[in-house]
């Protein structure tokens, strides 16, 4: 523990502690605690605290926490934050948090304020990023609702789909998945969204077997409005199921489309077909 400033290399099986600025490189076997800034390499086993402007690169097991703005990397186990500026990256197993974020998120929740750049994950909330609630119809459920967020560069998408039948001993037939997507412009008014989802069908209850219906979509994004756009565009679909169950839901009712490949693999079958999905978007 030092009550002033450290330049120097500490290496402790439990704990560094600085009052005063560091710079150097410090190894705990539990936490490196910098009351000031840390300037260099914080590797410890659990976590790394610093306050005050630094540069350099963290690593904990399990947390790093950043109370001013820092330049560099921070990689833990579980979690990354940053209550102020970070330029550089982030990389978790489980969480990131930045207020102002220029560089890269990399892990399964990422949330700031304001980014400069991609956060790659299963769900990313940026405050300044993209933001949609979509409904839309395609050739199979013509009633979905989705979420989109992260940013243009890269975006997550949640997302749920019905197709109600009319008789009344059948059951609707049910779809909730994921997918991720980019949005390229192409004008002021003007995207071209790439999106690729993928989701579980059912019918009644929760299908147990194999119903996995996968979609890449290409499609142009026009907004009219500064919160409103309407979307339109193709799908190449691939509907995976397993070939020994037999009570699978009837897909198409009213439209038809050609099945260009249906083939065997394995104890699946993949049958692949074009279609389209139109949609309104509010941001």
């Amino acid at each position: 523990m030092n009550a002033g400033g450290a330049t120097a290399v500490q290496m402790a099986g439990l704990g560094n502690v600085n009052l005063g600025p560091a710079n150097g490189v410090q190894v705990a076997g539990f936490a490196n605690i910098n009351t000031r800034q840390a300037d260099g390499a914080l590797v410890a086993g659990f976590g790394n605290f610093a306050n005050g402007r630094s540069h350099g690169v963290q690593v904990a097991g399990f947390a790093n926490v950043h109370t001013k703005s820092y330049a560099g990397s921070q990689i833990a186990g579980f979690g990354n934050v940053a209550t102020d500026s970070l330029w550089g990256s982030q990389i978790a197993g489980v969480v990131n948090v930045a207020k102002y974020m220029n560089g890269t998120q990399l892990g399964l929740i990422n949330v700031s304020k304001r980014m400069t750049g991609v956060p790659i994950g299963l769900v990313s909330i940026v405050g300044n990023g993209y933001h949609q609630i979509e409904l839309s119809a395609d050739e199979v459920f013509y009633t979905n609702v989705a979420f989109r967020t992260g940013v243009r560069q890269f975006y997550n998408i949640l997302t749920a789909g019905l197709q109600p039948q009319l008789l009344a001993d059948t059951a609707n037939v049910w779809t909730f998945g994921y997918g991720v997507g980019t949005a390229r412009r192409a004008a002021r008014w003007l995207h071209v969204n790439i999106d690729v989802t993928a989701q579980h069908i059912n019918q009644g209850r929760f299908t147990e077997a194999l119903s996995l219906l996968n979609k890449v979509h290409i499609g142009l994004d026009w907004r009219p409005a500064r919160k409103f756009s309407i979307y339109t565009g193709i799908t190449l679909n691939g509907y995976l199921t397993r070939t020994s169950y037999p009570d699978y839901p009837k897909l198409f009712y009213d439209y038809q489309p050609t099945r260009f490949r249906e083939e065997a693999l394995g104890s699946n079958t993949l049958t692949m077909w074009w279609g389209g999905k139109v949609a309104l978007r509010f941001l």
